[in-house]
């Protein structure tokens, strides 16, 4: 079996990302139990009151919308 220039080019880059796939699970992974907020930062569950922000009155207003 003879390989080709192109053939040989394909194997490598196919290799390589085979072997880089896991590598980078790994730091995704990583990267985001690091970027988690500690519970330690939140407030005990039900206790801070839920607020809706107040609705807004248009400026201007045509037939088909309001501004």
């Amino acid at each position: 079996m003879e390989l080709s220039r192109r053939d040989l080019l394909k194997v490598g880059l196919f290799t390589g990302a085979a072997l880089a796939l896991p590598a980078e699970r790994v730091a995704r992974t990583e990267l985001a139990v690091k970027n988690r907020m500690p519970t330690s930062g939140l407030p005990e569950p039900f206790t801070v009151r839920f607020t809706t922000a107040e609705v807004l009155r248009p400026v201007a207003a045509t037939a088909d919308a309001d501004y």
